[in-house]
């Protein structure tokens, strides 16, 4: 018996041990942070913290244009349904940037109630057109500055097919955004 919870003892010590080596506390710069901790931790604000503390502001910006068809269009629009309900946390702002010719910042980043954020995500349609991807990057950029919480991750999603092209210039060069956007600290996922 003494056998038994001598093991038991050694294990949550070591278990303890295990767990606060871990710490994100431990990384002092950006590279150590992200790359050394497995994911585990991010880099923000200057510091490293735990991932799963750090709250979030979702930009969505969702590609509406003709080259996505409708029914890639529709795959899009379920996964995103299925995102929204089962993927992101409760305490994460929401915000959705619709983009094909025009830009319709349809909602800026908030909070939202969960039935209102799944109807709103079901209601999304397609409209066809070019893919003006430049100025998507733009009004993205003005509303994470309008929303900006120094205590929450920016995150700027774009839905695309990747061709972005306007009348008279296909296909259309966003690198020339990639700077701006790095620099702002926004993390964007396309």
């Amino acid at each position: 018996m003494k056998r038994v919870l001598l093991s038991v003892l050694v294990s949550i010590l070591w278990f303890t041990w295990k767990c606060e080596s871990q710490s994100c506390d431990q990384w002092s710069a950006a590279a150590q942070c992200e790359s050394g901790s497995a994911g585990a931790c991010a880099w923000l604000n200057g510091a490293c913290r735990c991932a799963s503390e750090i709250e979030l502001d979702i930009l969505f910006g969702i590609d509406t244009s003709g080259s996505m068809q409708l029914s890639d269009f529709r795959i899009e629009r379920d996964f995103l349904s299925k995102l929204v309900t089962q993927g992101i946390a409760d305490g994460a702002r929401i915000g959705f940037t619709m983009f094909n010719t025009y830009i319709n910042e349809s909602r800026p980043i908030d909070f939202w109630d969960s039935a209102e954020l799944l109807s709103y995500v079901n209601g999304l349609y397609w409209t066809a057109g070019y893919t003006n991807t430049p100025e998507l990057i733009v009004t993205a950029l003005a509303e994470f500055a309008r929303s900006k919480d120094p205590s929450r991750q920016q995150i700027f999603m774009i839905w695309t097919d990747g061709n972005p092209c306007l009348p008279g210039d296909c296909p259309l060069s966003v690198c020339e955004y990639a700077e701006s956007v790095k620099r702002s600290g926004i993390r964007t996922i396309i």
